[in-house]
């Protein structure tokens, strides 16, 4: 499978799966009233930013098992049960009324946005290491390849992991401002994303707990459920691979910038 694909998989790896799902809710819920470039604008920066934060943790995470010998898989479900009690915490806080650090960019600069998200990032692969480090290994671990080469292999993977989340962020944040659902949620948002985080992170904290117990082994019903959940995903994923979700993403930037210039032509 290409650098792309192997970046798309990634995305929905059983480790983390439910943080993607709560990542494109906590983007949407965040858009006060924004119009539909705006949105999709959002939607495709904050996509870059959290995989690049996503695959440089991916890239640390090689060279510490290429430079010492570690059985990750050990180590990686304890980086998770971290991963998830913070994200419970933090959803605690923000369901409690408190203001935490946002990934949405909406109005804020630059250096009050791309840190947080490039964290939560960084936070998706934390989670995902145990299921995504070994594929990622072998993506980038080709005999004969050169340093450019591996850099540009890199690239591709994160090219696909932004890709699986841009294409759902930005769906759902044209959806949602077709529908006029910012305004009835704006009140709403803080605890919402609350909710949200709390939910993704008991499930990641969860998930963690049954590596360690069980090593994997079948019998879960919360994590079978879930598992299907994602195991449809990754094959239509792997069926459709990136050519079509390129394509919706650039049907969704396109449609919305031929209709405003045709109404500037109109008035």
């Amino acid at each position: 499978m290409s650098a792309v694909g192997t970046g798309m998989i990634a995305a929905v790896s059983p480790c983390a799966f439910t943080m993607l799902l709560a990542y494109v809710l906590v983007v949407v819920a965040g858009g006060r009233g924004l119009a539909r470039i705006p949105a999709l604008r959002r939607a495709l920066v904050t996509s870059g930013v959290m995989a690049a934060g996503f695959v440089a943790t991916f890239g640390v995470g090689a060279a510490v098992v290429a430079s010492v010998t570690m059985p990750w898989q050990d180590y990686a479900p304890v980086l998770a049960l971290v991963v998830g009690f913070l994200s419970v915490m933090a959803g605690i806080l923000l369901v409690a009324g408190r203001n935490l650090p946002s990934v949405i960019p909406g109005s804020k600069q630059a250096s009050q946005w791309v840190g947080p998200t490039l964290g939560y990032g960084a936070a998706y692969a934390a989670a995902s290491l145990g299921c995504a480090l070994g594929p990622f290994i072998a993506t980038i671990d080709v005999p004969g390849s050169t340093p450019f080469g591996v850099v540009l292999t890199a690239i591709g993977y994160g090219v696909g992991f932004a890709l699986v989340v841009a294409v759902p962020t930005a769906g759902v944040s044209v959806a949602m401002d077709a529908l006029n659902v910012f305004r009835r949620l704006a009140p709403h948002i803080p605890r919402i994303t609350g909710v949200l985080l709390f939910a993704s992170g008991f499930y990641v904290f969860y998930y963690a707990t049954y590596l360690l117990r069980s090593r994997g082994k079948p019998g879960d019903p919360v994590v079978e459920t879930t598992e299907k959940v994602r195991s449809s995903v990754e094959h239509w994923l792997t069926l459709l691979g990136p050519g079509p979700l390129v394509a919706v993403l650039l049907l969704m930037v396109a449609v919305p910038i031929i209709a405003r210039r045709r109404r500037g032509r109109a008035g």
